[in-house]
């Protein structure tokens, strides 16, 4: 079961004042936000805006240049990825991190070695997994020959495997049709509802991240630039101008 939103005080994760500055380019500027345990958190935005640079630093693959960030009550800026994920932080990236080459059963199986050590429990996890991502009939395929849009759900069964207490998925409908996009979206409920994870999600697809968080944060320019539930993002002059220009 999931933990109701807003029922502890501590949050999951919180982002004090981080900001990302590359050269002559503020990715980041001055950003802050809490992840509620349970909770399904959108994070969306115009091109640009920053998504990818905050997963990136949240999650401990890009340092970032001012700010602090605490994960499970615990302060983790300028701890490596690695660390990071140990603490319970799994995520998928924008690009297939598969390995491409290797069956499906033993790409989920490099996902147990966070946290599993004897290889009875690592084989039902892998089982187990694969059932909840519907790949329990692939696991003797080959990772790279797979369909896209299977490919994609492997790419989330590794970052699960481990069963995070949080889980980045950074855009996983890309390049998904309406059906296999359907299909991400029940995993994706399924794995909030049953594991209880607490899940943030970066895409592109706007219904379908309206449909799925329980709360919206808007990026900017590197900037929070509103958050609230979807309802009220939907109806945000701010946002509308954003995505959609001054005449809009």
């Amino acid at each position: 079961m999931s933990t109701p939103v807003g029922e502890e005080k501590e949050p999951l994760l919180a982002a004090e004042g981080i900001s990302g500055h590359f050269g002559g380019l503020k990715a980041l500027n001055n950003l802050s936000f809490k992840v509620q345990p349970g909770e399904v958190l959108g994070l969306i935005g115009p091109n640009g805006a920053g998504k990818s640079t905050t997963f990136n630093v949240i999650s401990g693959h890009t340092r970032a240049t001012r700010g602090r960030i605490y994960f499970r009550g615990e302060d983790v800026t300028g701890l490596r990825a690695t660390m990071i994920s140990r603490r319970g932080f799994g995520r998928t990236f924008q690009h297939s991190s598969l390995l491409r080459s290797m069956s499906v059963y033993d790409n989920i199986l490099v996902g147990t070695m966070n946290g599993l050590r004897d290889h009875a429990s690592r084989h039902r996890r892998v089982l187990e997994t694969a059932e909840l991502l519907g790949l329990e009939t692939m696991l003797d395929q080959t990772a790279g020959a797979l369909p896209h849009g299977r490919q994609r759900m492997l790419s989330i069964a590794i970052a699960f495997a481990s069963r995070p207490v949080l889980l980045g998925l950074d855009e996983p409908l890309t390049g998904l049709n309406s059906t296999e996009s359907n299909f991400a979206i029940a995993i994706i409920r399924r794995i909030q509802s049953e594991c209880g994870t607490t899940i943030i999600l970066v895409d592109h697809n706007m219904h379908s991240v309206m449909g799925i968080s329980n709360r919206i944060m808007v990026l900017n320019y590197g900037e929070l630039l509103a958050s609230g539930t979807p309802a009220e993002i939907r109806a945000n002059p701010e946002v509308i101008k954003a995505y959609l220009g001054d005449g809009a």
